[in-house]
This record gives C-alpha cells, sequence and structure tokens, in this order.
C-alpha cells in the first residue's frame, strides 16, 4: 500500500524539483507551463504502471496450464467419488436404509471401479461403470433402495459416473 500513495508522491515530488529547474521559479504560470514537462516523465510513468497490468494479464494463461496438471486429477476424481459413494452406502446400510443385498451390491461395484482404476484399465472401468448404474437402477425400481436413500444416493452414482467418464477422456 505504500507503493501506491508513494507512487503519486513521487510524481509530485517530480513536479517540485522540475519546476525550479524548468521554470524561472518566480512565475506560477510557467510552473503549468512545466507540468507538461513533467508530464513526459510521468508518461514514463505510466508505462511503468502499464507493465503492472499485463502482470495481471500474465496469470490468466497461466491458470490454462494449470488445467494441464488437472489433466492428473481425473483418476483422484474417480477415487474420490467411489470413496463418498461407499462411505455413504455404509452409512445408509448400518441404518437400514437400503436393502443389504443393494448395499452388498453397490460396494462390489464400487471396489471393481476401483480395482479397475489401480490396473488402469480404462475399458474395463466403463464396463464397470455401465454395470454399476444399471444394477442402481434396477434397485431403485425394485424399491429395494428408497426415494428417500436414493434421494442422498444419486448425485454421488452421478459423480462417480462423470468422474469414470472424465477419467476415460483423458485417457484418449
Amino acid at each position: 500500500m505504500g507503493h501506491r500513495p508513494r507512487g503519486p508522491g513521487g510524481g509530485r515530488a517530480a513536479r517540485l524539483v522540475p519546476v525550479p529547474r524548468t521554470g524561472q521559479g518566480e512565475d506560477p504560470t510557467s510552473t503549468p507551463s512545466g507540468t507538461p514537462t513533467p508530464t513526459p516523465t510521468r508518461s514514463s510513468a505510466a508505462p511503468t504502471t502499464s507493465e503492472p497490468a499485463p502482470s495481471t494479464s500474465a496469470p490468466e494463461p497461466t491458470p490454462s496450464p494449470s488445467q494441464t496438471p488437472t489433466a492428473a486429477d481425473p483418476a483422484q476424481a474417480v477415487s474420490d467419488a467411489s470413496a463418498a459413494l461407499a462411505d455413504e452406502v455404509d452409512a445408509l446400510d448400518g441404518e437400514g436404509g437400503i436393502d443389504k443385498d443393494a448395499a452388498k451390491t453397490l460396494q462390489q461395484e464400487i471396489r471393481d471401479i476401483d480395482r479397475a482404476l489401480r490396473d488402469g484399465d480404462s475399458r474395463k472401468l466403463l464396463d464397470v461403470r455401465n454395470s454399476m448404474l444399471e444394477e442402481y437402477g434396477t434397485n431403485v425400481d425394485s424399491g429395494a433402495i428408497p426415494p428417500e436413500a436414493a434421494d442422498g444416493l444419486d448425485p454421488l452414482v452421478q459423480k462417480l459416473a462423470d468422474a469414470v467418464d472424465a477419467y476415460d477422456a483423458a485417457q484418449d
């Protein structure tokens, strides 16, 4: 913050120094005439001020390369999404919120997704994703996963499916 007030103050100091040098010192009207002379000096200061603006533009391209490292994140996104879904299925199973067989089926599908991810097998990962979505839909339709439980599981299932899709797209 000290630099910003000093920047204009520095311009004022530049006015005072050039005014006695450029003007006769006794002519106040020469002082305004002397002011345009320091103005080119200020113009030199203005490009200095313009330099931070391109610096501000530099971080904008920086996020684009930051998205490149995000290409490594799809595997982590799958892992995180599968862990979140597994935790919710465990909680619902423990509370009796979903059928035990439905919980076992979903947990197995989640383990299969994790295994395919560890193996780096994108094709298997997609196959298991599709199987999980089918099993999940069947269990919701049959009532093994009641609507109240499905309300909590739906976004987690979708997040996992989306993460698998993003992982697959990153592998191409």
